[in-house]
């Protein structure tokens, strides 16, 4: 993860301060975050978290300064800070931080708020009509939150009127009274919101997804209640990132939904993974022979999901598949079923060997013995022999899986030795001996 710090300008000429976050490869879809009053770019652990999580899935993350940050802030004869700030100023904030990530050369652009800040996202949206995701975190009655503060002396009057009064601009999540923002029930967003079970800013949290789901009934709303979590989500915030990203990978456009196609044999096609393969994925690999001598069978959907998300991190980091030392995997699709029913990997050791590179697979068992995975692996030797990403390719099996070696002689590879326990090779069982074949890009038949 690369951390930069960032500084711009609103169109009223006020310096704002920020970090983003970029994973160690190019992507195009960044998360604007907008805190909350008093807060600031980089002192919340929340910050870290989702900078974290995020840059994990490939998505950049950038906080910034708005106008309500810290308690009072001066330049010149300008004054900010959540005692001087008045609520419409949020636009020129949020349109500066977007134009920002523009600039920097992204396409997909998500809006997170945090408890004031998902009240200046919202406001946002319904003035400049962005169209792109939302991210609500413990969006906050604030009328409410006043009530439990007591009174500010220092405050503006213009920021009372604008944000802590009741019916003002900013009092958009009336849980108190369950009253409804007309122009809010008109978005049509894609909406992720999560909240607390403990957050004491909010009126009644256990009832408030009812709630905002009929405020956000006109969109495509994710509604998420995290247990034991308060308004800053303290000792959830694993939780809570792990619900966010399972999002943004369903939100993003281009990653996880596009059918990329790697190579085509007769009855199958070899593709990228896909957000939609989740439920295949599970179906044979939450069989225990089927990984028996591979990886634990999946006891869940959300397993399937979250090897599916690690393989679009690989994605992301690939450069024409020669990454050292790590696996990049595909789908076999069965073309007249038109569903995924196994998967096929290689790895390439180009530091460590000059130009090995090792296929591994797995397929479910309702289709083994029709020569499925022969004609999958004669087709990645060849892919790999075309695209020149090796000179010699391995492969090897457990001692026990005598099938598997027979895929691989038939696709031309050659015994070469038993090995000894090996070291670095994923063997469920931790302790068997493995066969090793292997074949050179020379001798591979087109």
């Amino acid at each position: 993860m690369k951390t930069e710090l960032i500084k711009f300008n609103t169109k009223d000429d006020l310096r704002l301060e920020g970090l983003v976050f970029e994973p160690d490869y190019h992507c195009t879809q960044i998360v604007v975050h907008v805190h909350g009053s008093g807060g600031n770019f980089y002192e919340n652990k929340m910050i870290d978290a989702c900078a974290k999580d995020f840059t994990d899935v490939g998505w950049a993350f950038m906080s910034f300064n708005n106008r309500g940050a810290e308690i009072e802030r001066i330049f010149d004869d300008y004054k900010t800070g959540m005692i001087h700030e008045e609520f419409w100023d949020c636009e020129n904030d949020i349109e500066a931080a977007i134009a920002f990530a523009k600039k920097r050369g992204y396409k997909d652009i998500v809006l997170q708020g945090h408890s004031l800040g998902c009240n200046k996202v919202v406001g946002y949206v319904l003035q400049r009509g962005f169209a792109g995701g939302i991210i609500l975190l413990a969006p906050c009655d604030l009328v409410h939150v006043k009530q439990l503060w007591g009174k500010i002396p220092a405050m503006d009057q213009k920021t009372r009127e604008t944000i802590w009064r009741a019916n003002a601009p900013a009092d958009m999540f009336r849980y108190r009274d369950s009253v409804m923002r007309g122009d809010v029930a008109r978005l049509k967003n894609d909406i992720f919101i999560t909240i607390g079970d403990e957050d004491k800013y909010i009126a009644f949290p256990t009832s408030a997804g009812q709630y905002l789901a009929s405020l956000f009934s006109g969109t495509s709303m994710t509604f998420n209640l995290i247990k034991g979590a308060g308004h800053q989500f303290q000792e959830k915030l694993k939780e809570l990132t792990k619900n966010i990203t399972a999002w943004l990978l369903i939100h993003a456009k281009d990653f996880g939904t596009k059918r990329e196609i790697i190579y085509e044999t007769e009855r199958l096609v070899i593709r990228k993974w896909m957000l939609t393969d989740a439920a295949d994925m599970f179906e044979y690999a939450a069989d225990p022979e089927v990984g028996k001598y591979i990886f634990p069978p999946h006891k869940t959907i959300e397993d399937s999901i979250e090897r599916i998300n690690d393989v679009f991190r690989r994605y992301g980091q690939a450069d024409r598949y020669t990454m050292p030392e790590d696996k990049i995997d595909f789908a076999i699709e069965h073309k007249s079923e038109q569903k995924v029913v196994g998967s096929i990997s290689f790895s390439k050791y180009t530091e460590r060997s000059g130009g090995t590179a090792e296929i591994g697979y797995a397929l479910g068992a309702k289709y083994w013995g029709n020569g499925y995975m022969t004609e999958a692996v004669k087709g990645m030797l060849s892919f790999i022999k075309k695209q020149g990403i090796a000179k010699r390719i391995e492969a090897r099996h457990d001692t026990e899986n005598v099938a598997s070696g027979k895929v691989m002689e038939r696709a031309g590879m050659k015994f070469e030795v038993i090995q000894k326990k090996p070291s670095g090779t994923n063997n469920l069982r931790g302790h068997g001996d493995s066969v090793l074949y292997s074949i050179l890009a020379e001798d591979i038949k087109d």
